[in-house]
């Protein structure tokens, strides 16, 4: 090697020690923990949730909120975010280092922050606000108080959602690869494995149908199955989870490797990925099965128009071809963030075909194709499909149940990217179509979809295959006190409350004010409250003791509540 090139070599490496993101290259000492207490786990990077990979770790707070709430390192706040559902109130440091981290579902910020957030909320008269101070506004040391730990948004109980994300990308990272103390001493558990036949030319134990194995656990980490007999093409399918040390919670696992016979067919891990393929999740799992009963099996195969980044070679799909009389030997290995593996052995005996039951062919109007866009219109229904919409081809079906009411193929079909559904209301009276709006109907339950209308027509961007009909709502939201009454003096109260909730259409906004002003706000959807904090100090304008307490709530098709009463308090 040239000494110009050592050189260069030598200098991009010191200068630039951070950008690989091997796992080897991830630094292992610049990241603390958040948090002042054990860093014990209640959700891990990568879980399957619904429709998406979740992006970070939930870190348990106790079953409290209002824990500190600490800079992992050195770096700036680059972005502070507030809205009632997704992280609640967040707020993003950015690192000299090229990494993000991110802290959700905060009750609330430091006390220099929460008062400049408020500042441009009252300015801007919005609770959800969303703003990008620079680096000279809030610089930050390593271990520097930043927020309090919380229960905001769509948070399912108390706790710190954090993450780490690379700057530039914006892309995830896998949190508990950058040295954090996380004790895991013990490896996946595998609750259950299946084979698939991956077309119908193939069979599972003389069925078309997918089986489930019978587990033999030999020692901890090391898993065999009963024998299977198969032909044509099979693929494996598993649920497990990774138990953490000093928790009881069902984390998700890391790694994912399968052997055939000693040579690898498949492999992925949950290191990284876009936020914009996570949907893809969606094609990982067999989907119909999870619809079916709630459980999700991940699927040892990647399907035709799976762009998911996480596999390692995207020309492994995880078919295994079957030859009649050879023996197959596939090696499963599940594998957690510490490294701790299990072992699952499936025994596959080659056959020729000779089938019990049969797959019946779905009668169907026309083919969908996932690379190409679909339309398709009966009646006074519609709906486009972009390119890329599914992961595989399909049978299309329609099928109208009512005059306002349309099955659309099969719910059990996964769906990647929205799609256009729009009703043509032409028939409808106006006043009946302001009122209007389309609604999902799934195991027994409505489901509102947020509506436009559009000429005569009332069209949505819609994410689910299924049944959609059409709803009316008249009924406005509710609106009344909950810890005062009118007349009532609250020179002592911290806090206003109210319950605001909608029964319908949801609620799309709300605004109060006090004696004319614009107040700030919090709603909270999981309870239905809103809340005033009396601290704004907003009374100190107001000397009179007799204040007038106006509320205005609007759900998404127009209805609205107007809340009016009076309190007394003095300054």
């Amino acid at each position: 090697m040239s000494g110009y090139r050592f050189v260069f070599l030598f200098l991009f490496t010191v200068i630039y020690p951070y950008k690989s993101h091997s796992q080897a290259q991830y630094s292992k000492d610049f990241f603390r923990s958040p948090l002042d207490t054990p860093l014990l786990i209640a959700g891990s990077f990568g879980e399957l949730r619904s429709n998406h990979f979740h992006s970070g770790l939930d870190i348990k707070t106790q079953g409290q909120t209002g824990l500190s709430v600490f800079a992992t390192g050195d770096g700036y706040v680059s972005r502070i975010k507030v809205e009632w559902v997704g992280y609640g109130k967040a707020i993003y440091v950015t690192h000299p280092n090229g990494y993000t981290t991110v802290y959700g579902h905060l009750s609330e910020f430091s006390p220099e922050i929460e008062a400049w957030v408020k500042k441009n909320q009252y300015q801007k008269e919005s609770y959800a606000i969303e703003l990008f101070p620079n680096a000279a506004v809030f610089p930050l040391t390593k271990g520097q108080l930043i927020a309090y730990s919380g229960n905001t948004g769509g948070s399912g109980g108390p706790h710190l959602h954090f993450e780490i994300r690379d700057t530039k990308s914006e892309k995830p990272i896998n949190p508990s690869l950058f040295g954090l103390e996380i004790k895991d001493s013990k490896p996946p558990i595998i609750e259950q494995v299946f084979i698939y036949p991956a077309n119908e030319n193939s069979t599972v134990n003389g069925s078309k149908k997918m089986s489930q194995l019978t587990l033999q656990t030999q020692r901890q980490g090391y898993v065999k199955t009963n024998s299977v007999k198969v032909s044509g093409s099979v693929y494996v399918g598993f649920s497990a989870y990774d138990r953490l040390d000093l928790t009881a919670n069902r984390n998700g696992i890391y790694k994912v490797e399968s052997y055939v016979n000693g040579l690898k067919n498949f492999g992925y891990q949950l290191e990284t990925f876009s936020f914009l393929e996570s949907r893809y999740l969606n094609s990982l799992i067999d989907y119909a099965y999870y619809k079916r009963t709630g459980q999700r099996i991940q699927r040892v195969y990647k399907a035709p128009y799976n762009f998911l980044s996480i596999y390692n070679d995207k020309k492994q799909d995880g078919i295994i071809e079957i030859n009649d009389t050879t023996n197959y030997q596939v090696r499963l290995i599940v594998t957690d963030a510490c490294q701790n593996e299990t072992i699952v052995e499936i025994p596959l005996v080659g056959v020729s075909q000779q089938t019990t039951d049969t797959v019946g062919k779905v009668p169907s109007t026309q083919l969908v194709k996932a690379n190409q866009p679909f339309d398709f219109k009966s009646g006074k229904v519609s709906v486009h499909f972009d390119k890329w919409s599914f992961y595989e081809d399909f049978n299309f079906e329609f099928k109208m149940k009512d005059s306002i009411t349309a099955q659309i193929a099969s719910a059990s079909i996964p769906v990647h990217k929205p799609f256009d559904l729009t009703f043509d209301v032409s028939g409808f009276p106006k006043e009946a179509v302001d009122k209007m709006y389309i609604a999902e109907f799934d195991k027994g339950r409505y489901y509102q979809v947020k509506t436009k209308r559009v000429a005569n027509s009332l069209t949505a961007s819609v994410k689910y295959l299924g049944t959609y009909t059409l709803k009316k709502d008249t009924t406005p939201p509710k609106i009344y006190p909950i810890n005062f009454k009118k007349g009532q003096w609250l020179t002592n109260f911290r806090y206003l409350k109210l319950h605001v909730s909608d029964s319908q259409s949801e609620l799309s906004g709300f605004k109060a004010t006090l004696d004319g002003k614009w107040i700030l706000t919090e709603y909270e959807y999981k309870d239905n409250m809103l809340t005033f904090d009396f601290e704004d100090n907003i009374l100190e304008e107001m000397p009179q003791a007799k204040h007038i307490l106006k509320v205005i709530a609007t759900d998404h098709v127009g209805n609205n509540t107007i809340f009016e009463t009076e309190f007394f308090r003095k300054k």
